[in-house]
């Protein structure tokens, strides 16, 4: 990492500014971040229902099991963004393929379900690091901080089930009243005919493309204010620019 081109302020911060600034970055940079996501989720979500025509109920569960392979996408910007290098989206998903490589199968196993995964995600994409000496790199990284990628994680995923359901609620009201006895919330989660069950499986598709930009820049931007306090990064850029302040003046002294 180059933290003479880094494109943020570098400065120790408490977990719920860094995660802020997560939130910031995804915004700022929205254009090749949402590019990149509508690229990589919609082609992937088409995919899944097409092989799952007939079981819908379960391409729903694979679009959602799946998403920390996608999320690699989105890291991949985020990544780029932040050290003042912005990728366009064509460039993004063709190194996509490379940012893929590593740790798959334990991001769809073992660490599915962990509630930091989005906070762990960088040091399995961009550091390199494998078995033991990554196991003891998480483990220092997550010291401190894992609690605060916890609560980001319940935080977002509660958004994204405020705007499916929302969205879910805002559909069942529209429907004539003569049908509203067939239908309920409820009725969106057993038997239901195909068009409504593409509906469901759409809005849950929708809330993940608006949510999940959000949920892996604040992890990202955590991991990167963990590694701020490890290793001195403001220290560093602090001495760097001292160091070129005073080969100026020395040269402008010089005869």
């Amino acid at each position: 990492m180059d933290l003479n081109n880094v494109a943020v302020a570098i400065r120790p911060r408490n977990h719920w500014e860094a995660i802020d600034l997560g939130f910031r970055l995804a915004r700022e940079h929205w254009w090749p971040l949402f590019g990149v996501w509508v690229c990589v989720l919609m082609p992937f979500a088409t995919l899944i229902h097409l092989l799952l025509r007939e079981h819908l109920g379960w391409a729903l569960f694979a679009v959602w099991w799946f998403k920390p392979l996608a999320d690699r996408a989105l890291l991949l910007v985020l990544s780029r963004a932040v050290f003042g290098a912005v990728p366009g989206v064509w460039e993004t998903l063709k190194l996509l393929p490379k940012a893929l490589g590593g740790g798959i199968l334990h991001s769809l196993t073992l660490s599915r379900f962990d509630l930091a995964r989005n906070f762990n995600l960088p040091v399995w994409q961009l550091e390199g690091l494998t078995g033991a000496s990554r196991r003891q790199r998480i483990r220092i990284i997550e010291r401190r901080t894992r609690r605060a990628a916890i609560w980001n994680s319940i935080a977002c995923w509660h958004f994204e089930a405020a705007i499916f359901f929302g969205l879910c609620l805002l559909t069942l009201s529209m429907i004539p009243q003569q049908l509203g006895e067939t239908f309920s919330l409820w009725a969106w989660f057993e038997s239901m005919p195909a068009w409504l069950e593409l509906t469901r499986n759409g809005f849950y598709v929708l809330a993940v493309l608006v949510v999940e930009p959000f949920f892996v820049a604040a992890g990202f931007s955590l991991y990167l204010n963990r590694r701020t306090v490890l290793e001195g990064w403001d220290i560093e850029i602090a001495f760097r620019r001292m160091s070129a302040r005073l080969a100026i003046e020395t040269g402008n002294e010089s005869p």
